[in-house]
């Protein structure tokens, strides 16, 4: 679906590459809880896809990144959550286009 739109990209650092949880466990993910005998367990988690991409000073990537998400998750039951080292860029890009009701 987007294999088009990859062919022939530059990448600064890192190519953006999607992952299987099933495959190698996201860095994110440290969530533990206790089992019935007090034993720390990993909490389970849905699967999913996720990268981890340094994009250096091309921020181009970062957004072309975030457009390749749009369309793969376009028209399907699927959600993407994108940060980077500023946090919920998105979140903060949209800020002034947000209703003033919503804290986020």
């Amino acid at each position: 679906q987007v294999a088009p739109q990859l062919q022939g990209y530059i990448w600064q650092k890192d190519q953006f590459d999607l992952v299987p949880s099933t495959q190698e466990t996201p860095p994110w993910i440290h969530k533990k809880q206790r089992n019935r005998g007090g034993r720390v367990v990993q909490a389970p988690e849905p699967p999913c896809l996720w990268a981890a991409v340094r994009f250096g000073d091309n921020i181009e990537d970062e957004w072309f990144i975030v457009h390749l998400l749009l369309e793969i998750t376009k028209g399907q039951a699927l959600t993407a959550k994108v940060w980077d080292n500023d946090g919920d860029f998105l979140l903060i890009e949209s800020a002034y286009a947000l209703p003033r009701w919503l804290k986020p």
